[in-house]
């Protein structure tokens, strides 16, 4: 009763299991969207080597140029749209774009300059606020905000293309711009993005309307049914080793052509009054200098 046979016909009892097996499955690392390093695994080691490297290195801040209560620009002579477009750099990307720099770093030992001819560039983090500034009943306005960067296939040696002229698709797979012949407010708001040429990294629509004008008599103030401003921050990662050639303040082996680009079109026929709204821009450039 108490011997061999007992104990062998005896059930086992197993423990159930409070942790996921992962048959020696390693965690898959996401890529960003513009990567050209190699492979996954080459990732990897780079986002790990960065993690300790912020633990022995130095983070140093750059900041942007400030953009203040910048007014918007009509697209086309007589069109019914208007935009305004930053981009990080020196000089602008197309046409009534402005550039706020945040990419030239100058040799020193300062602290927002670098020792030797590199760095390691993290990202650039920017802070937009679009506001209206005009008290008015007008319709309402429809906004569409872009952040797009080059695509690299699309550049090669000697030849740039410019958002203003290919930012966007038709019906026809041709591309076209807000500065292409008979381009409307609509077409701004309603085509695809050619995403052929141009990586986006962000795609939004909102409306904003000005508050109500205070008649005589009427309430001290009085707000219409959309907000009257928007506030957006954005990441410009880098996360490369950049190369600052001899008396160079830019790199010559860095990518850093984003761009954020804002669309208004008025959902009346009335058009734009004066000084409508209004864009507003903060911004920093982090690297890290050993």
């Amino acid at each position: 009763m108490y011997g061999r046979l007992a104990t062998r016909n005896r059930t086992r009892t197993t423990r159930k299991r409070t942790t996921k097996r992962n048959y020696g499955y390693k965690k898959r690392t996401a890529l960003p969207t513009r990567y050209y390093g190699g492979s996954r695994k080459a990732y990897a080691k780079r986002r790990t080597f960065g993690k300790q490297f912020n633990t022995l290195g130095e983070t140093k801040l750059r900041p942007c140029d400030n953009l203040s209560e910048v007014p918007p620009v009509p697209i086309q002579l007589g069109a019914q749209a208007q935009f305004f477009a930053v981009n990080i750099g020196p000089s602008p990307l197309f046409t009534n774009s402005n550039p706020v720099n945040g990419i030239q770093i100058g040799s020193g030992s300062a602290f927002n300059e670098r020792i030797g001819n590199y760095c390691y560039m993290k990202k650039t983090h920017m802070t937009m606020r679009i506001e209206m500034n005009t008290k008015s009943s007008n319709p309402p306005i429809q906004f569409r905000l872009i952040m797009f960067k080059i695509r690299r296939s699309a550049s090669p040696s000697g030849i740039t293309p410019s958002w203003s002229t290919s930012g966007y698709l038709n019906t026809n797979g041709e591309s076209f711009g807000h500065a292409s012949i008979s381009t409307t407010g609509l077409d701004l708001m309603m085509y695809p993005l050619n995403k052929r040429d141009w990586v986006i990294y962000k795609d939004t629509k909102f409306i904003l309307q000005n508050y109500n004008d205070q008649g005589s008599g009427g309430p001290a103030i009085t707000y219409n049914h959309y907000p009257a401003q928007k506030q957006f921050s954005f990441n410009m990662p880098y996360y490369k080793k950049a190369h600052f050639p001899n008396g160079g303040i830019s790199p010559d082996d860095l990518n850093f052509s984003y761009c954020v680009v804002i669309y208004a079109h008025t959902l009346g026929r009335d058009g734009f009054i004066p000084d409508s709204w209004e864009v507003t821009t903060r911004g920093t450039t982090s690297f890290c200098d050993p």
